[in-house]
Order: C-alpha cells, then sequence, then structure tokens
C-alpha cells in the first residue's frame, strides 16, 4: 500500500475516508492543546532539502543517535496506542518493523 501513497496527506486522508470517525480522530490527534502538534509541522516545514549532484556516494552512513544509542536509520517507531484497533495486528506489524 505505501507504494501506492505519494505524499503524507494523501495518506491521511485514506485513513480519514477508511477509518470509523472516533478511530481516525483518535490517531490523527495529539495529546492536550495540541500545541506540540502544530510545532512539531512548522519545524518540519522549516527543513530544506540540499541536492547535491556529481558526487561520490557510495559510502554513505545514514545511521543516527536516539537516546545516546546509536541506529542504522535517523528515524524510529513512536508507540501508539490501541494501533491494533484502526487496523489489525497494526501493533504486531510495527513491533516486526521496529526489531
Amino acid at each position: 500500500m505505501a507504494k501506492q501513497l505519494f505524499s503524507v496527506d494523501e495518506a491521511r486522508q485514506r485513513a480519514r475516508n477508511r477509518l470509523p470517525r472516533m478511530m481516525f480522530d483518535f490517531i490523527d490527534g495529539a495529546s492536550g492543546d495540541e500545541s506540540l502538534c502544530r510545532l512539531n509541522s512548522s519545524v518540519i516545514d522549516q527543513i530544506r532539502l540540499m541536492p547535491r549532484v556529481l558526487i561520490d556516494v557510495s559510502e554513505r552512513d545514514l545511521s543516527s543517535s536516539i537516546l545516546d544509542q546509536k541506529t542504522g536509520l535517523p528515524f524510529g517507531i513512536a508507540p501508539m496506542g490501541m494501533c491494533a484497533l484502526a487496523w489489525p495486528g497494526a501493533d504486531q506489524f510495527l513491533a516486526r518493523e521496529a526489531a
């Protein structure tokens, strides 16, 4: 399914169309007054990628440090309670992918 989605907004719209409203609101929402959600979005919007062409990328390193532990990739999967209510087996799928 991920190969059929071209943006986060498209994935969000598909989820809105497929899930019961209560489940979509739970997953899509943020805790409290949702101010951190707006802050996170504004910070991400400020990131600009620098295209670099004709450089050697044969020995690139995507590792990063998360909580003082080196990881192979610069991202992780955040825990989400009740994710199996949105899709059967989602919790097990996320655990396998995180491993």
